[in-house]
């Protein structure tokens, strides 16, 4: 632990340069009416080397803005205008990217509240949940251990696109159970559902369930937020992340290893040797959206897309995959049968007792096609798409896989 530490520990000159960065960027971003603090993983003091991304909040005095809390992204957007170029993210409340010095920093607007009664909008919270975690710094390094390996073993990141674990989780993780090993030792023995209550907010886990939030409760890890008891922290994580992560935990725990820790490259070859007899396709799939998330969704539903389609022409989709680092296209792979599809494909219609209306309209349609087999109709028919390469021809026509083709 203690090597691997070394390595996702930021170094001295690292942190230097960072916290030059936010000094020069607070002491331009002056009011009386806001402050401008730093946020997330860099205000908790558990970010990751190689960071370029880095939180601000622009918190506005309480008491004089709380009945104009609509409002805070256009008095945000007049400061802002003054100091820096920008780009207006919309969300709840909107807020603002900068590019300083190859860092990319986000300007959010919010309230200074102190409970979160006192939140006007969802955004309002998210300094509280600052502030509990720094406030157990002494758990940063454990933290980093935490992302690491979730990283390591494919199941970080809370968009909707991945469905992992998102940074906070992993900080809530960390506290509850005071270090890493800790963590991975109860993990690799959950089941098929896990309830962690840290703050203990609630007497039992059959009152949480009675008054959190019902829509948010079915994922497979219920986390009570420490600020929010009525959220579940861990809504996002689907169930393959999660018996993911559980199956990485007690492989880890029966033999340790330095591998779990590093990221995986995308591996052409290597998908290609796993797949054995069989063959791999790869699909190139750009973006068409500048927001991360948005643009992930869209890839990941053209990567399901393109896999129904196939096997509605009869391929044999075996295995597959995507693989996207938000710097470059996607990719997808898919592992089919390796045989040609045949000249003719059969179209099965009506069976001989269906009703006649459905059988006269099969044969209206194919007239003398029509055949009988195993008491049901069917019409042999040319297939016009054999091979991957006719796909690929055919997909440039889909509106749906438009950005889509075949490497």
């Amino acid at each position: 632990m203690k090597e691997i530490l070394e390595k996702i520990t930021p170094t001295r000159e690292e942190e230097q340069k960072l916290k030059e960065i936010v000094r020069e960027i607070t002491s331009k971003i002056k009011g009386k009416d806001f402050k401008l603090v730093i946020g997330g993983s860099v205000a908790k003091g558990s970010w990751l080397p190689g960071i370029t991304d880095i939180d601000f909040f622009m918190k506005f005095d309480y008491n004089k803005y709380k009945e104009k809390s609509f409002q805070l992204s256009s008095y945000a957007e007049k400061i802002l205008k003054k100091h820096f170029k920008f780009k207006k993210i919309h969300g709840s409340r909107d807020y603002f990217s900068i590019k300083y010095k190859g860092y990319d920093c986000e300007i959010i607007p919010v309230l200074n509240i102190r409970s979160i009664g006192q939140a006007r909008n969802i955004t309002d919270i998210s300094p509280l949940h600052v502030n509990w975690v720094a406030r157990r710094s002494k758990v940063a390094n454990q933290v980093r251990l935490v992302k690491q390996f979730m990283k390591g073993v494919g199941v970080y990141g809370a968009e909707s696109y991945i469905h992992g674990f998102s940074g906070h989780v992993c900080e809530i993780l960390s506290i509850h159970y005071g270090s890493f090993a800790r963590l991975v030792r109860e993990a690799s023995k959950w089941g098929d559902h896990k309830f962690i209550d840290v703050e203990k907010h609630y007497k039992s886990e059959k009152e949480a369930y009675i008054k959190m939030n019902g829509s948010k409760i079915a994922s497979p890890l219920n986390v009570v937020d420490p600020v929010q008891p009525e959220r579940n922290a861990a809504a996002a994580i689907s169930a393959d992340k999660y018996i993911t992560f559980i199956d990485a935990c007690h492989k880890f725990v029966s033999r340790p290893s330095k591998n779990y820790f590093k990221e995986r490259e995308f591996d052409i070859e290597a998908i290609k040797k796993q797949a054995s007899k069989n063959k791999v396709v790869f699909f190139s799939c750009k973006p068409d959206n500048n927001n991360t998330d948005v643009a992930g969704c869209r890839i990941l539903r053209k990567f399901r897309y393109c896999a129904k389609l196939m096997e509605a022409f009869d391929f044999i989709v075996l295995n597959g995959g995507w693989y996207w680092n938000q710097q470059k296209p996607a990719i997808f792979w898919y592992v089919i049968d390796p045989k040609k599809l045949s000249a003719v494909r059969r179209h099965w219609g009506p069976g001989t007792k269906d009703p006649l209306g459905r059988i006269q309209g099969f044969t209206k349609k194919w007239k003398k096609r029509v055949k009988v087999s195993n008491s049901r109709y069917y019409v042999d028919l040319k297939r016009d798409i054999r091979d991957i390469n006719d796909f690929a021809k055919y997909i440039k026509r889909d509106k749906i896989l438009s950005g889509v083709k075949l490497l």
